[in-house]
């Protein structure tokens, strides 16, 4: 995990340039919403590892997980609510590991981007 400290939603809109608004669902704790770097090493800082995109319904963000973070032995994230307001799809039987960490995303371009007020709301964030 980063050193980031917590960004005050109101202060969203002076981001740096090359930092995206995210959320992530820790497994000790409730979601929060921090700044990072919107590049690979972030995105593995965050999870702490590999990232793994994890199956949405929701077609305004992107959801990430730690690739082998069922076999590395990561507890399951409790953060039920969250999990399923984000629109996850899970297969019968399976479960989330680790924190996970959500941008916005543009369909339009590909491109990450700030998490949605939207996403934030369903979290509790807004």
């Amino acid at each position: 995990m980063t050193d980031e400290p917590n960004v005050d939603l109101g202060d969203r809109e002076v981001a740096p340039r090359n930092e995206i608004l995210r959320t992530e669902v820790p497994v000790d704790g409730a979601p929060v919403v921090k700044d990072i770097a919107g590049d690979l090493n972030s995105l593995q800082a965050e999870v702490g590892g590999w990232i793994e995109a994890v199956a949405t319904e929701a077609e305004d963000i992107s959801v990430y997980c730690n690739e082998e973070g069922k076999i590395e032995g990561l507890p399951v994230n409790p953060n039920t609510d969250a999990i399923q307001a984000l629109e996850i799809v899970l297969s019968p039987g399976d479960f989330i590991v680790g924190p996970l960490v959500v941008t916005g995303f543009d369909p339009e371009t590909g491109e990450q981007e700030d998490v949605p007020e939207a996403a934030l709301a369903k979290v509790g964030l807004a």
